[in-house]
């Protein structure tokens, strides 16, 4: 996660989310002009899944775990561990691994300022809004992801020759979501079945709309920054869909032939532009160049597995963590050519041990 004051300032999670063990996790917080030695290390009683800055108070990092804990570190202070709160004595905690939290700003409804939230999503099925209140760290479901059930009557179909639906008890995993690039009231959560859905933090009881192409959990989400009408999506099933809002089925598909796509990112600068990590590549696609091809394939080093990308959004950047705890910076050069023979990437490296 970049900081969102200091955008020279990154901080990457570390641990091994898939051993699903009790391991010990850390935080690496790195200056992008030293990349041989992290600014701070912060130990975690859990393996690091999630983190994301505070806009208001850019020192305030919050930090999901493995284990369900959220918590809030304070990375000006000289405390070496600079926990602010946690959410290990909440009752409402999440009871799996929390694979996405968020800083949100929101309009209070009692007035036009606005205020910021941290939103999360577990592997409980839950999206939860956490406030602190006379210095307790609570929270509330925003929505619950059901399961939806589509069948037939078993005598025949219904009047209108409609399937039925169901709701099953259980809730399903979320693995990840995105807020609307100018409407903080709408995002979009990924789920472990495949579903999208289109929700509203002022219905917490069903889904607006359910996008459904993805036959394989869907890893990332990311909403165009650029154009708000345009979203993008990956997933374990090897494909990358393109989508309009509007519509629930893709405008473009993309196929891989190596493996589940594990991360996707708009660029912040070209509405075109954007990048996605496979197990063994990183790829950046400009889509005014092609729709077939990306115009940068940069492969990772043998038996290395990427695992996750950032734009930087002050340089021609981005950054690609993996596997083995290396976060490699690549310069983008003369991407606004978007011609695959002018376009290259150059790059350096920072480490740390375990998964980033």
């Amino acid at each position: 996660a970049w900081n969102k004051k200091n955008p020279d300032l990154l901080a990457v999670g570390h641990g091994e989310p898939d051993s699903r063990n009790q391991k010990a996790g850390l935080v690496c917080c790195w200056s992008l002009n030293n990349p041989t030695r992290p600014e701070r290390i912060i130990h975690c009683n859990s393996v690091v899944t999630c983190l994301d800055f505070s806009a208001c108070s850019p020192g305030q990092l919050a930090v999901g775990m493995c284990d369900g804990t959220i918590a809030v570190y304070d990375v000006q202070s000289p405390d070496a561990k600079s926990q602010v709160i946690s959410s290990c004595e909440c009752p409402n905690r999440h009871l799996g691994p929390v694979w996405q939290l968020r800083w949100i700003q929101q309009e209070l409804s009692y007035t036009e300022e606005k205020a910021e939230a941290l939103f999360s999503l577990g592997e409980d099925g839950r999206m939860r809004r956490w406030s602190i209140l006379k210095g307790v760290f609570d929270c509330a479901d925003v929505m619950k992801l059901k399961r939806i059930n589509h069948k037939k009557k078993k005598d025949g179909k219904n009047e209108t020759g409609k399937a039925t639906e169901s709701v099953l008890s259980a809730l399903i995993p979320g693995l990840c979501f995105d807020f609307h690039p100018t409407d903080s009231s709408i995002y979009l959560i990924g789920t472990w079945e495949g579903v999208i859905h289109k929700c509203s933090c002022s219905n917490r009881q069903q889904f607006l709309e359910m996008y459904k192409k993805h036959f394989a959990p869907v890893n990332s989400i990311s909403w165009c920054p650029l154009n708000p009408d345009l979203f993008l999506s990956c997933s374990a099933d090897w494909t990358i869909q393109l989508w309009k809002h509007d519509c629930l089925k893709p405008v473009l598909g993309f196929t891989t032939t190596c493996g589940g796509v594990r991360d996707i990112k708009w660029s912040p600068k070209a509405a075109t532009v954007f990048g996605a990590v496979k197990k063994g590549q990183l790829e950046i696609w400009n889509l005014d160049s092609s729709f077939l091809d990306p115009i940068i394939v940069q492969p990772a080093a043998p038996g290395v597995t990427m695992t996750s990308l950032l734009f930087a959004s002050h340089t021609d950047c981005v950054v690609v963590g993996d596997a083995e705890g290396q976060v490699t910076v690549f310069l983008l050069n003369n991407l606004s050519n978007g011609q695959p023979g002018n376009t290259r990437a150059g790059s350096t490296n920072a480490s740390c041990p375990g998964n980033a």
